[in-house]
């Protein structure tokens, strides 16, 4: 497929032509984004044929359906657990706190390592809560656009909360 042979037929059949293109890619097992670049191609240099496009781009929207959405797989128990140690081992209490609570709050990186203590709040002592938990207030979620300005999680673990009060003081 050239651009030359694309351009010189009608609307139509550039359509047909982007779709089995995009077939094409699909059974051979390309991302598609390349379809969605040949399609704005097609439509950056022949702007009247834009709404032309549409079946191009209802197989866009299609393909992208079938596609199951790719997950982060978060950090497993264990690499939690010896990074935790390492930390602890070589003295980094911060460190270590930021892998602990960023684990068990589920927070994303950039969030785990703008975590101070003084957004833990400590229940482990508190009657109507269960033994060693924390309340974890983050500041700037990634989220804050859409929704609330700020998030909080529970935490129940004791090291957590044991790592909170060490850099706490």
């Amino acid at each position: 497929l050239t651009l030359d042979v694309l351009f010189d037929n009608s609307a139509q059949l550039a359509s047909q032509m982007l779709c089995d293109f995009g077939q094409w890619l699909y059974q051979s097992g390309k991302p598609p984004g390349i379809l969605t670049y040949a399609v704005l191609g097609v439509v950056d240099k022949r702007r009247d044929w834009r709404r032309l496009m549409q079946p191009g781009w209802d197989l866009v929207a299609m393909w992208k359906s079938l596609t199951p959405p790719f997950a982060h797989t978060p950090m497993p128990n264990r690499v939690m657990r010896a990074l935790t140690a390492l930390a602890l081992i070589w003295g980094w209490t911060d460190v270590a706190f930021s892998i602990r609570i960023g684990f068990h709050a589920a927070l994303r990186r950039t969030e785990a390592l703008a975590l101070g203590a003084n957004q833990v709040t400590f229940f482990g002592t508190a009657g109507h809560m269960p033994p060693f938990t924390l309340f974890v207030a983050i500041e700037k979620p990634k989220t804050r656009r859409f929704g609330r300005r700020s998030a909080h999680v529970r935490i129940q673990d004791k090291l957590c909360w044991l790592l909170a009060a060490a850099v706490r003081h």
